[in-house]
Formats: C-alpha cells, sequence, structure tokens
C-alpha cells in the first residue's frame, strides 16, 4: 500500500474545526463502486472557432467494468491495480474541496486496460470522488463540479454523464467558459442488444503528449464534418434508438462512424488508428456485419449486434477465420443505469450493471 501525505492538513480554516469529527465511515467494512466502460463514437468538431467546441456521441457498456473499493485504515493510502492514477485523482480531490483525505485505504480490484478506447481514465476518477463523497456522508455535486473536482471532461462529457445514469449520450460540445459540455440527450438502448468489442492485445491508442500533438492538428483543419455528424446524431441516431429499431440505429451508427473516422484520417492513416483493425475491418466489410466503428483513438473496434446469439456466433467466426491475429473478444450489453456504490453485505459487485 502507497501512504498518501500531500492532501491538505485536517484543521479547516473555519473555526479550526476538523473533518474527522464529521465523516462517515463504512460500518459495513467497506464500500465499492462498480462502473462500466464508455464506447466513444466520435466528437463532432475540435475547431477553436466554433460556438461550442467538441460534442459528440457514446455509450455505455456494462465490460469491462471498473471496481474500486474504499476501506477504512490507520490513515490514507491507495493499493492495487494502477494505484498511482487513483492517489492523483484522490489528491486532485483533496486540493479542490481544500479538505484532508480520510484515514482509508482505495484499492482498484478491477478494471479495464488503459488507452485503448473504453474512458478508463473518467471512469477511475469519478469512481474515486463517489466513495470520498460516500465517506463524508454527502451527495455528488452538479456533473460539472464532480468533472472538475478530478479533472476530467475537459473535452468530452460522454464518460461523465455515462458514469452518473449510463444510456446512449449525446453532449452539445462546450462553450468558452464552461468546464463541462450539457448534456442533450440520453436514451437507454435495448437490453438484448449487444456490442462486440475487438482490441489487438498489445496495442494502444493514443495519449498524452501524442494525443495533444493529434488534437491540435485535427484543430487545425476547421469542422468541415461537424454539421454532418451533429445532424446524422440527432436526426438519425437518437430517433431510433428511442424507438428500439436495430435496423436503423445500425445503419446511422455505420454512418456516423464512417464520418468520426474520416475527421481522423490524416492524424492516423485512415480511419481506423490499428493496422491490424483495419485488416479486421476489411473482413468485417465482406460480412454483411450491421455496423462497427473505433471507439475514440482506440485500438478498440465495436460491432453492433442485435442479440447475444449473433454476437457469439460473430466472435466464434473471428476467431476462427483469424486465428493468426492476437485480439481480445468481449461480448458486452448496454449499461442503462449509473455507476453502483455497493457496501459488504449488499447486492453483491458480481451482479452490478448486469442488464
Amino acid at each position: 500500500m502507497v501512504s498518501m501525505r500531500n492532501a491538505p492538513s485536517r484543521t479547516t480554516a473555519a473555526g479550526n474545526a476538523t473533518y474527522a469529527s464529521e465523516r462517515m465511515s463504512p460500518a459495513a467494512g467497506y464500500l465499492e463502486v462498480c462502473t462500466s466502460s464508455r464506447l466513444h463514437f466520435g466528437l463532432w468538431t475540435l475547431s477553436r472557432q466554433a460556438a461550442r467546441r467538441y460534442g459528440g456521441v457514446g455509450a455505455m457498456v456494462t465490460q469491462p467494468r471498473l471496481r474500486l473499493r474504499l476501506e477504512p485504515a490507520a490513515g490514507f493510502g491507495v493499493a492495487g491495480l494502477l494505484a498511482d492514477r487513483v492517489g492523483e485523482a484522490a489528491c486532485r480531490w483533496s486540493r479542490f474541496y481544500g479538505r484532508p483525505l480520510p484515514d482509508c485505504r482505495l484499492r482498484l480490484l478491477e478494471a479495464p486496460a488503459l488507452h485503448v478506447g473504453l474512458g478508463v481514465g473518467t471512469q477511475l476518477a469519478l469512481a474515486t470522488a463517489r466513495l470520498l463523497h460516500a465517506w463524508w456522508n454527502e451527495p455528488l455535486p452538479p456533473p460539472p463540479v464532480l468533472a472538475r473536482s478530478v479533472g476530467r471532461g475537459r473535452r468530452s462529457a460522454v464518460g461523465v454523464y455515462g458514469f452518473l445514469g449510463g444510456g446512449l449520450i449525446v453532449e452539445s460540445g462546450k462553450s468558452p467558459g464552461e468546464w463541462l459540455s450539457p448534456l442533450e440527450a440520453r436514451v437507454f438502448l435495448p437490453d438484448s442488444w449487444r456490442f462486440l468489442l475487438v482490441r489487438p492485445r498489445c496495442e494502444r491508442g493514443l495519449c498524452g503528449s501524442d494525443e495533444e500533438e493529434a488534437l491540435a492538428r485535427c484543430a487545425e483543419r476547421g469542422d468541415e464534418l461537424a454539421g454532418a455528424l451533429a445532424e446524422t446524431a440527432r436526426t438519425s441516431l437518437l430517433p431510433a434508438a428511442r424507438d428500439g429499431n436495430f435496423a436503423a440505429f445500425a445503419q446511422a451508427l455505420a454512418r456516423y462512424s464512417a464520418l468520426a473516422g474520416d475527421c481522423f484520417r490524416f492524424v492516423q492513416g485512415g480511419r481506423y488508428g490499428s493496422e491490424v483493425i483495419r485488416r479486421l475491418v476489411h473482413w468485417l466489410e465482406h460480412q454483411q456485419v450491421p455496423a462497427f466503428g473505433q471507439s475514440s483513438w482506440g485500438p478498440t473496434l465495436f460491432v453492433l449486434m442485435p442479440d447475444q446469439h449473433s454476437a457469439e456466433s460473430l466472435a466464434q467466426t473471428i476467431r476462427e477465420e483469424l486465428p493468426h491475429e492476437s485480439l481480445e473478444l468481449v461480448i458486452t450489453a448496454p449499461a442503462n443505469k449509473e455507476a453502483q456504490l455497493l457496501s459488504a453485505g449488499k447486492p453483491s459487485a458480481d451482479d452490478c450493471n448486469e442488464p
């Protein structure tokens, strides 16, 4: 376990009161947040001249999931997977509120891979904030405050609104001075639909300075596709999702994904950033698959399927037809609820985020 010593003092400026007397430690022994993964179908615009910048569409899916646990301890510390990332999120939260980190241990029990297009950084940071608010027996603040407290939502807001309510998310883009883009629409997708996620095991998408450089290059090219992306989302994707019309939704998602891929073609060498995924896409185009696309910077490819059986059949065919490719395949359902706060003695974390 790693102890954290750079949080604010326990004594506040107001009357020298201490937060320690106000805390609500988990009486059942631990608290746990279980949250979904985020698929991002594509941003609308990166142009600095746009009235609202970014905007976009995405959806939450039940797998892979992330589980973060809080347990009482002699002092604050972090342990388990991605401990440095957990500690960084906790310290950001502490500095934002000017309050000490409590006597507890945060342990990440389960998480998807970082930088593969599943929005792990945002889900991890928000899960950290959720647990710390629960420790102090506080409700969650409004979405912009929650996101800012842990430094998330600077561009896309899909993962923030997905954490708070699940579903298909459409967000409008942010105006100058706004921290978080407003939520334009949330639609719960039919529980029977499936996404097959396909990822080359040893590849990662753009992140850090490479991502910043790529986004800056995209911003210089204007927003010629922004109107088509927003129109497809508003006039095709959303109505089909509300109606539960799989064929219409798949057709709209295929169009949206192609447009989104074209936005980044010149920085990633095509609609898809991975050569392995390009070969897979070439194969899929001959299989009459309803819709597919790259999530965020990839390399994860999502394939929309109407039900569990068809998703399992396609996954098996991929394994048989492309045995030489080192691919991880996950069949997952839409996640139509918020991240779950669990505790010892309550429903098992094995049940969280199941349809």
